[in-house]
C-alpha cells in the first residue's frame, strides 16, 4: 500500500475514517485553540474567570459565609438588607480603591520576585545541582570500590563462617541451671 503525504500515527492500515469522526476532530481542535490563556475566554486578559486553579478557596468574604443568625434570633428583615448591602458595596468600593491604588506596585514587585527567582533556579540553581550531581557520582564510585575492595572479602568471609554453624532450638525444662557444658545450647 503506498501511502502520500504525513501518516496518522493513531489511524490503523486499512480503517477508514468517516466524516463526523473528522468534522469532530476539527471542531475539538478549534475549541483548543479558542481558549486562548489559561484564563478561559479568547483574550488573555479574561474577564470571567480570574482564578482558573483556584488558588484562593479559603477566602470567604460573601456576607452569607460570615453573618448568620441563629433559628429563633432574627433581626428585621429592612436591617438584614441594609447591613448585607452596606457590607456589600463598603468591600466592593474598599477592594476596587485598594487594587486600582497598590496592585501595580505589587505586579511589579511580584513580577520583579518572580522573574529572579526563576533567573536563579535556571542559570544558578540547576547548573549547581547538576554540578553537585556529576561530583557525587563520582565519589559514589570511589567509594563502592573501596567497599568492594575492603569490605567485600571481610563480609565474604564472614558469611562462609556462620554458614557453617547450625542452630538448634531445645525446650529446656524449668527450675535447671544451665551449667558450662549447656551454656551454648538453646
Amino acid at each position: 500500500m503506498l501511502v502520500e503525504g504525513p501518516v496518522d500515527p493513531n489511524k490503523l492500515e486499512g480503517e477508514e475514517t468517516s466524516a463526523g469522526q473528522e468534522d469532530s476532530k476539527k471542531d475539538s481542535a478549534k475549541e483548543k485553540r479558542s481558549k486562548g490563556s489559561r484564563m478561559g475566554g479568547g483574550s488573555p486578559f479574561a474577564m470571567d474567570n480570574r482564578d482558573p486553579n483556584n488558588l484562593n478557596p479559603h477566602i470567604q468574604i460573601q456576607w452569607d459565609d460570615i453573618i448568620g443568625e441563629a433559628e429563633g434570633l432574627r433581626s428585621p428583615d429592612c436591617c438584614w438588607r441594609c447591613t448585607s448591602r452596606c457590607y456589600e458595596r463598603t468591600q466592593e468600593i474598599c477592594y476596587v480603591l485598594l487594587v486600582v491604588l497598590f496592585s501595580p506596585f505589587i505586579a511589579f514587585c511580584n513580577g520583579c520576585n518572580f522573574a529572579c527567582l526563576a533567573f536563579n533556579q535556571v542559570w544558578c540553581v540547576g547548573p549547581c545541582f547538576r554540578s553537585w550531581k556529576i561530583n557525587c557520582a563520582t565519589i559514589k564510585k570511589f567509594w563502592e570500590a573501596c567497599l568492594i575492595a575492603v569490605c567485600g572479602p571481610i563480609v565474604e568471609i564472614c558469611g562462609l563462617v556462620f554458614s557453617k554453624a547450625y542452630v538448634r532450638y531445645q525446650r529446656v525444662p524449668d527450675g535447671i541451671p544451665p551449667t558450662n557444658s549447656t551454656y551454648f545450647n538453646v
